[in-house]
């Protein structure tokens, strides 16, 4: 019974983890396409803190891509 309860939190926290990571991943297309944050956060449910931080690590990758 423990071991099967283990297992669904385990499978329910991939599930909310991979709902994360594919909103994180439209919000740095997004972004990239030069959309404005408050759009970005009412499509993706994302804070503007979080949105900010994408960007922000959107932009270094590009300047490390241009070194």
């Amino acid at each position: 019974m423990a071991e099967q309860l283990g297992i669904e939190i385990g499978r329910e926290k991939v599930k909310r983890e991979g709902k994360i990571e594919v909103k994180e991943e439209t919000a740095n297309k997004l972004l990239a396409n030069g959309m404005d944050i408050d759009f970005i956060c009412k499509i993706t449910d994302l804070s503007v803190e979080r949105i900010e931080e994408i960007k922000e690590r959107l932009i270094q990758n590009h300047d490390d891509k241009l070194r």
